[in-house]
């Protein structure tokens, strides 16, 4: 077994079994982690990494996502689209409201805390969060707890309320 390091993320943890070098989406388990690394698994060259190329690859994304989808059912409900953005507002309301509590609560930075506490999927969140300077390890913590929760409770929701 490798002798753990004074710095070694817990999380991490993985990499030390089976002398394996496991990648996780919090670094590699056996370098000292830095924010150039955050949220990288194999970091093959310094490629710079700067707001337009992250604005340009979550526009990408975006267009992948709305070129594949069906608008049809837009059309069909038009009145749920001023409920989404009522929805997606609050949302993000009270996205603030525990972002602000758990940066006083954890002291974390205000930064860290918005995107542990912003909807949105893992890999856009790790990008933009590791792209602002957030400590981006801590808040994929926050995500993925939200979606183990989310995951195993939704289930038992819905298969409760609609009985």
């Amino acid at each position: 077994m490798h002798e753990r390091s004074g710095d070694h993320r817990r999380g991490n943890s993985f990499g030390s079994v089976g002398r394996t070098p496991l990648q996780t989406p919090f670094g590699h388990p056996h370098r000292r982690h830095d924010r150039r690394a955050a949220g990288q698994g194999i970091v093959l060259a310094d490629i710079p990494s700067g707001n337009l190329l992250s604005t340009l690859s979550q526009l990408l994304v975006a267009y992948v996502v709305v070129s594949n989808s069906d608008v049809a059912s837009i059309r069909r409900h038009p009145e749920a689209v001023p409920v989404a953005v009522g929805y997606i507002l609050v949302l993000i309301v009270f996205c603030m409201i525990a972002a602000w509590g758990i940066s006083r609560w954890f002291d974390l930075d205000l930064q860290t805390a918005i995107y542990a506490t912003a909807p949105g999927g893992l890999a856009g969140m790790a990008l933009s969060a590791t792209d602002a300077g957030a400590e981006t390890p801590v808040s994929m913590m926050f995500h993925l707890l939200r979606l183990t929760i989310i995951l195993i409770v939704t289930p038992y929701l819905a298969a409760f309320f609609t009985r």
